[in-house]
């Protein structure tokens, strides 16, 4: 399990919004495609959302 901490946030609209996090242990490297399980606390429980990877160009 890796650790790590939000950069950046944008809410859109009330079920949508941005969120940068950087691991606290660096970027991995990573291939095109690839995704990450995020865990997050939500009413005393961690829920589980799969993200897409992106970088700048």
């Amino acid at each position: 399990m890796e650790n790590g901490t939000i950069t950046y946030t944008q809410l859109l609209r009330e079920d949508l919004g941005i969120f940068r996090v950087t691991p606290d242990d660096g970027v991995p490297d990573f291939k095109a495609g690839q995704f990450l399980t995020l865990g997050l606390p939500l009413d005393g429980q961690i829920v589980n959302r799969a993200y897409s990877i992106s970088s700048s160009p």
